[in-house]
């Protein structure tokens, strides 16, 4: 059952008033059946509820007026309700109401976890330090990355009273967040989902911010959380090697003035992510060239673009983003496509949040839980069967069912729309892979950019780059002053920069090759005891959801793993090769059935042999599933 002791009373009447019309209804009425227990008024409002992802309802206003006086009553009353204990069977029948559609009941424990703060089923509970108390005296974790990934894994290292540290090679909490300040970088999953589960943001500016408010994100939950003393900033973590006679990890850095160390840990979190290595590609020439030239992952302010020729190399997300970014400001931008994408609307991408609204996430209790889960079923699995190949459909290499038929029907009138009256952008902008063959990308200005007289969509392979501007292979030259490579990054060579040792000498590098990486559960790797991958192989999402909703899978997973050997009195535990070897037996054999895997699909999520080793072949559900419980058939405990 779902029982919160959140007990709040007193509310100012008129700001409720104020606010309530500018909230989510629905999750409105999820509060006051949280409140009062009253499933019987909430089961009224079903017939008048739509579908979430519609991002609308039809409730009478009737209806609506008298659930704000409800709310308005209960909240401003001067003594607070007593709180409510719902039952499984009501928390699934309000979750039904809540999305206007009916929730499998394999995805309620997923929701319902979300909805509470603790983890009532973990191994520990919600005493993560009583769990992790019987690990040798002085267990030492150190944690290397500062982004999304470490951040959560010191958070729960700090839950657990651990010694602990984490190395970051920037100057800033962040990670890729911090890296990528290109102009309009921003987020495509909405950041009331795309944050911690643990530390809810009530005050977001926008339903999908920009680069500064997430990173300042990062950064405060690190202060908030009193992580600050455990983070070290401008360290490079050059080798991470395991010392089999003392059973410790050797960790080696360099500081940004040169200076090295030497660290010792019992267990080590590589939180570096897939995003971490801007590809810039091999072009005749480029060298040769007397401009400015730069990735966006690592975009340099000090460049004026203002009255400049611009040539802009890439049409993938960031491309999309920096594009209108950039476009008011230079006198004529060159976009250089190599194949078209797959360019969506999404609801609420340029909407400011109200203060109403935020007033309500913030006084409102319960709210900013349902309107979390809101989003969360909205954004997670819908689309995921739409990734799965029909072996019956006859789609023609532009689609692979009938879903993902008819969603590409969908992108395409939209697309169609947007660039009416030019029939040339519509035969340039028209995908020839199946939709989600690729990232999808979501309109911000993309397609007014693409219209303006001061822009040209080259889609003309790029033969050279001259001193002055770059040659296609139609023999044109398109001069520029400045050349941006929107180019994406080296995905499939993860770790590009830390040289990884474990038992017997053997190099995570070699065992990997170039470009294979493989994991199980994308966490851990046999032969490497005690080191745990957050955002490695295979645990990327790209149908929905939100990266740091599996990011919190798999740091629970690590901390799991380590009460498990805590309760075996042990200090280590190490992967067995043969559940590692089925496991990736299974990711490939799912992949086969997918998207990635379709005849001529390329994408970034697969290596030069054709292997996705990028994204997850699992749903939402299935992932948290999968990472839920430690089978400790799968390890060694020493």
């Amino acid at each position: 059952m779902l029982h919160r002791t959140i007990r709040t009373a007193g509310l100012d009447r008129e700001a409720l008033r104020q606010a309530l019309p500018q909230a989510e209804q629905p999750v409105l009425l999820m509060v006051y059946a949280q409140l009062t227990g009253d499933m019987a008024y909430a089961e009224g409002f079903r017939p008048y509820i739509r579908k979430v992802r519609d991002y609308a309802d039809c409730i009478p206003q009737d209806m609506i007026d008298d659930l704000h006086a409800r709310l308005i009553d209960l909240l401003s009353a001067p003594v607070a309700p007593d709180p409510v204990a719902l039952e499984p069977a009501q928390m699934k029948a309000l979750m039904d109401i809540c999305v206007g559609e009916e929730v499998p009941a394999d995805y309620v424990p997923m929701l319902t976890q979300d909805l509470t703060i603790d983890r009532p089923d973990a191994p520990y509970g919600s005493d993560l330090a009583g769990a992790l108390a019987g690990l040798p005296p002085g267990f030492r974790v150190i944690i290397v990355g500062g982004g999304f990934g470490g951040v959560c894994a010191a958070f729960h290292c700090k839950k657990a009273g651990l010694d602990f540290e984490l190395f970051e090679k920037n100057g800033g909490e962040g990670g890729t967040w911090y890296e990528n300040a290109y102009p309009n970088c921003g987020v495509d999953a909405p950041n009331h989902l795309y944050s911690y589960s643990f530390r809810l943001k009530h005050d977001w500016s926008r339903y999908f911010v920009r680069q500064p408010e997430i990173q300042a994100y990062i950064h405060d939950v690190a202060q908030e959380h009193d992580l600050a003393p455990h983070i070290r900033l401008n360290i490079r973590v050059d080798t991470v090697r395991y010392d089999t006679d003392h059973g410790l990890w050797q960790v080696e850095t360099t500081a940004l003035d040169g200076r090295r160390e030497q660290h010792r840990a019992h267990a080590v979190i590589l939180a570096c992510g897939q995003l971490n290595d801007p590809k810039i590609p091999r072009i005749k020439g480029q060298e040769r060239f007397d401009g400015p030239a730069f990735h966006t992952a690592r975009w340099d302010d000090s460049v004026d673009l203002d009255g400049k020729r611009v040539a802009l190399i890439g049409v993938g997300a960031s491309s999309v983003q920096v594009g209108p970014g950039i476009v008011d400001r230079v006198a004529h931008l060159d976009i250089y496509q190599r194949s078209a994408q797959w360019v969506n609307k999404r609801a609420n991408y340029t909407r400011m949040v109200t203060d109403g609204t935020q007033w309500v996430l913030q006084h409102v209790p319960h709210y900013a839980r349902w309107y979390r889960f809101q989003l969360l079923w909205a954004f997670s699995d819908a689309l995921f069967p739409a990734l799965q190949q029909d072996p019956d459909w006859k789609g023609d290499g532009a689609s692979i069912s009938k879903l993902n038929h008819d969603l590409g029907a969908m992108i395409r009138a939209y697309m169609e729309e947007q660039l009416k009256g030019r029939p040339d952008l519509i035969e340039k902008c028209t995908p020839r892979f199946p939709p989600y063959g690729k990232r999808p990308l979501f309109d911000n200005g993309w397609f007014d950019t693409l219209k303006r007289d001061d822009v040209d969509l080259v889609t003309e392979g790029i033969s050279e780059i001259t001193a002055d501007g770059i040659v296609t292979d139609d023999g044109v030259h398109h001069p520029a002053d400045v050349i941006i490579y929107a180019t994406g990054f080296n995905a499939a060579k993860m770790l590009p920069s830390v040289q990884v040792i474990g038992r017997e000498g053997v190099s995570l590098r070699d065992l990997w090759g170039e470009e294979d990486p493989r994991a199980y559960m994308g966490i851990t790797v046999p032969g490497f005891p005690n080191l745990f991958l957050i955002y490695g192989p295979n645990t990327n999402y790209a149908h929905g959801g939100s990266i740091v909703f599996n990011i919190e899978c798999q740091t629970r997973y690590i901390f799991d793993s380590l009460a498990a050997v805590a309760r075996a009195g042990a200090s280590r535990m190490e992967v067995l090769p043969d559940a590692f070897t089925r496991y990736n037996e299974a990711v490939d054999a799912r992949h086969a059935g997918m998207i990635w895997t379709y005849g001529g699909v390329t994408t970034w999520y697969k290596n030069s042999k054709g292997r996705v080793v990028t994204n997850a072949p699992w749903s939402m559900r299935e992932y948290w599933e999968l990472t839920r419980t430690v089978d400790l058939d799968a390890y060694t405990l020493s």
